[in-house]
């Protein structure tokens, strides 16, 4: 959560909530919330950059934005021999429309891993990808499969 004190009105600029249920090995669904305010040129934005590099902190983000109000759901299940199935979707509020839903599996053996991915997007066209990664040979992975296979911290 982040507030914006800019002396023309105090407000929350970002609001990002999740709850996370875990099933321990077997499974894990979060739900979560994610809320910005409007940008425009006379009341711009505050960049919230990377706290451990100081230079992307302090500027604002110029221009005019769209108000962001949508709710993310997600669910792994963790398979016998080595399989991850995962799911999230992304839904719009203000437009009631999904904006992005991921599907995947995953296999992962003992030193290398394969990730296969569907994302549907709805307003554009959707994208297939495999990721095939050696474990411990390489720092090089996708964002997008990463972020599908995560596991919560307990």
């Amino acid at each position: 959560m982040f507030y914006d004190h800019d002396g023309r009105g105090r407000r929350f600029t970002t609001v990002d909530t999740d709850v996370r249920v875990n099933g321990g090995r077997y499974w894990d669904l979060a739900v979560g919330h994610r809320s910005t305010r409007e940008a425009t040129d006379d009341r711009p934005l505050p960049q919230r950059g990377d706290l451990l590099d100081p230079l992307s902190l302090g500027g604002v983000m110029t221009g005019s934005r769209a108000a962001i109000d949508y709710y993310i759901a997600e669910a792994r299940a963790y398979l016998p021999r080595g399989f991850t199935l995962a799911h999230k979707t992304y839904y719009n509020q203000r437009t009631g429309k999904y904006t992005e839903i991921d599907y995947g599996l995953e296999y992962r053996a003992q030193c290398w891993s394969l990730t296969l991915t569907y994302t549907d997007f709805p307003e554009k066209s959707n994208e297939l990808s495999f990721l095939l990664t050696l474990i411990g040979a390489t720092s090089v992975d996708s964002k997008a499969a990463s972020k599908l296979f995560e596991k919560p911290v307990p």
